[in-house]
């Protein structure tokens, strides 16, 4: 639909993402520059793939960021938080604000 439609991709504000990131994530967020907010969920099983969301992530300058599910041991959970630091830090220079809900929020 994005690829037919390119200004439809432009009116994408929001962005809620659940595991099970496909590889076509990476070409969904090229097509929508425009994205604000930003929820991750980051509760995968170990069977997850994650390379959609590794190659889309810093595409991304969100101005809001949502995570929930951090914190698990998982091999590709681990991975996925490495990238959104980096991101966090490195490339998200729009961001001024992060939530992970039930314990800590920051203003940036």
């Amino acid at each position: 639909v994005l690829q037919r439609n390119p200004e439809l991709g432009t009116a994408i504000r929001s962005l809620w993402l659940e595991p099970g990131f496909p590889k076509e994530l990476h070409e969904v967020v090229q097509r929508a520059p425009n994205i604000d907010h930003l929820y991750l969920s980051l509760a995968l099983d170990v069977r997850d793939h994650i390379n959609g969301l590794r190659s889309a992530l810093p595409l991304m300058n969100p101005k809001t960021v949502c995570l929930a599910g951090l914190g698990r041991k998982w091999q590709n959970a681990m991975r996925s938080e490495a990238v959104i630091a980096s991101c966090i830090k490195d490339r998200w220079i729009s961001l001024v604000s992060a939530h992970y809900p039930g314990t800590i929020s920051w203003t940036i």
